[in-house]
């Protein structure tokens, strides 16, 4: 889904929360992930959270345990 179409959906009264995590070792997604949160962050309203979050020295197998915590965290702000 493109930027443009998450925000299309949203209803003006919506509050959505978007946290990407990604472990610092898995290569193309680190750069998949900061350009998605460049995207994303040009439409940043008071509707919308928007949070990176790069693990270090975590690839894509190890960052899982790594991230949970954060992520629940973040759906409970």
């Amino acid at each position: 889904m493109h930027a443009e179409q998450y925000f299309q959906k949203a209803a003006p009264h919506d509050h959505r929360k978007l946290l990407m995590l990604v472990g610092s070792e898995e290569d193309f997604m680190v750069d998949d992930a900061k350009q998605l949160y460049a995207n994303m962050s040009e439409h940043k309203t008071e509707q919308l959270e928007v949070e990176l979050y790069i693990a270090e020295d975590e690839n894509h197998a190890s960052v899982v345990p790594t991230i949970m915590s954060r992520a629940f965290r973040f759906m409970n702000k």
